[in-house]
């Protein structure tokens, strides 16, 4: 009898342990803003046509569509991120903008997630991506995915959000 009791309370604890983990998981989502980028799209787009077939819509992922039942939300559009206030590490700046920031629709947001951003003075707007320990893996990365894309992009060190020198 007492070993039926504690098998009882062990599964029991296992389903509340089970099940708080589950919920979390549902209010912290995960990124996936890079997801496409690092294994590339298999999506396939679908264009939205009007009544005479003149095109009304612009291109769409038909994954998208499928999520939110043929519309796409403000929620899926990839939109850059601060970079953090005290950021450590190596970055690669993939381009700097003046006078505004990007639009969400523009093409480096569909080629790359997990943008970020920085204002560095009044006017200009830096784009990132990546966050690497060292160097070599900064520069491998760089190599192999962003120059063929972005040929200006270099990479950048930071240490407690400021730039130091790039070594």
């Amino acid at each position: 009898m007492k070993n039926l009791i504690i098998n009882f309370a062990l599964i029991t604890a296992i389903i509340l342990i089970a099940n708080t983990a589950q919920a979390s998981n549902l209010n912290n989502p995960v990124d996936t803003a890079d997801v496409e980028m690092m294994f590339g799209s298999s999506k396939q787009q679908v264009t939205t046509t009007g009544a005479f077939g003149e095109v009304v819509g612009a291109s769409k992922s038909a994954f998208f569509m499928d999520l939110a039942e043929g519309e796409i939300t403000p929620e899926m559009v990839r939109k850059p991120r601060a970079l953090a206030d005290n950021f450590t590490g190596y970055t690669i700046e993939l381009v700097t903008v003046f006078n505004k920031p990007l639009a969400t629709d523009d093409a480096l947001f569909q080629t790359f997630g997990g943008i970020k951003v920085v204002q560095r003075t009044e006017n200009s707007f830096t784009y990132m991506i990546g966050n690497f320990d060292n160097k070599k893996a900064l520069e491998k990365y760089l190599n192999q995915i962003i120059l063929p894309k972005y040929a200006k992009a270099h990479g950048v060190k930071y240490k407690k959000g400021n730039v130091v020198k790039y070594k």
